[in-house]
């Protein structure tokens, strides 16, 4: 907790500094962020903020990210204008380290998103993602449906433990075969989405090549693994993408119609 005076300077401060970047004490009364602070750019900030809430009595509440050297440190700011007789003649404000709420909160929001069983993202994030992230510079923006032959076979067959180490090893090979930059998503059951920026789909038709051979590697109880592609290109913010993925759906259909063909 602090008080500033309304030429911006300390007059009391219940404790300073617990910043773990900056852990030495230091006596703050009578002096300005710009002289406390040990980053410049932070000082002449939190000085002109100060000020402005002093001209125009608006407060503020934020949180702040100040991690650095890849250790988080989240500080949540608080400062209001203290009036009297109607004239503002200092700001109070309070600071309080949040790390740990935020960091189960991004914990939270990460289980909320991920399909526990693969580590992909889940239905709930594509929405997120459509909604929020999808932005003009990924086009052309390749969209890949994938489908596990024979899931319900192995389920049935051999119990559920087994079909799920089979959907895990599928995630294998679309770790393997799809570039870091792919999105990649389970719908839910053995269904799968994939969302590939800056990506044709003559580029996307090599990919699901290479994973079609890795598919073949995976055994379940000596039975050779089997996945099902399609694949479409949205090219504009302009198409449906729920138009392009129905594309990608109906060529994956067709794929997997012949796959059964073979088995039979």
């Amino acid at each position: 907790v602090f008080l500033k005076d309304t030429e911006c300077r300390y007059v009391y401060a219940s404790h300073f500094n617990n910043n773990p970047f900056n852990p030495q004490k230091i006596d703050v009364i009578g002096k300005t962020d710009i002289d406390i602070q040990y980053d410049k750019k932070i000082g002449e900030s939190a000085y002109a903020e100060t000020k402005r809430i002093i001209e125009t009595g608006i407060g503020v509440r934020q949180t702040l990210d100040c991690s650095m050297n890849n250790t988080p440190f989240f500080i949540e700011l608080s400062i209001d204008p203290v009036r009297e007789n109607d004239k503002v003649v200092g700001v109070i404000g309070q600071i309080n380290n949040v790390t740990e709420r935020i960091l189960l909160e991004k914990k939270l929001e990460a289980y909320a998103r991920t399909d526990s069983l693969t580590g992909l993202f889940n239905r709930n994030y594509l929405e997120f993602w459509k909604s929020h992230e999808i932005t003009p510079d990924m086009y052309p923006l390749c969209i890949i449906s994938a489908d596990c032959d024979r899931l319900k076979v192995i389920n049935d067959t051999y119990g559920h433990q087994m079909g799920d180490e089979y959907l895990r090893l599928a995630c294998s090979v679309f770790r393997v075969g799809l570039p870091e930059k792919a999105i990649k998503i389970r719908l839910g059951g053995d269904e799968f989405l994939f969302l590939i920026p800056n990506t044709s789909a003559e580029e996307g038709n090599m990919l699901i090549e290479k994973m079609a051979a890795l598919a073949k590697e995976i055994t379940i109880q000596q039975q050779h693994g089997s996945i099902s592609f399609g694949c479409s290109q949205m090219n504009s913010i302009t198409e449906n993408f729920d138009d392009c993925v129905k594309k990608s759906d109906e060529a994956m259909y067709k794929e997997k119609e012949i796959h059964h063909a073979q088995e039979k």
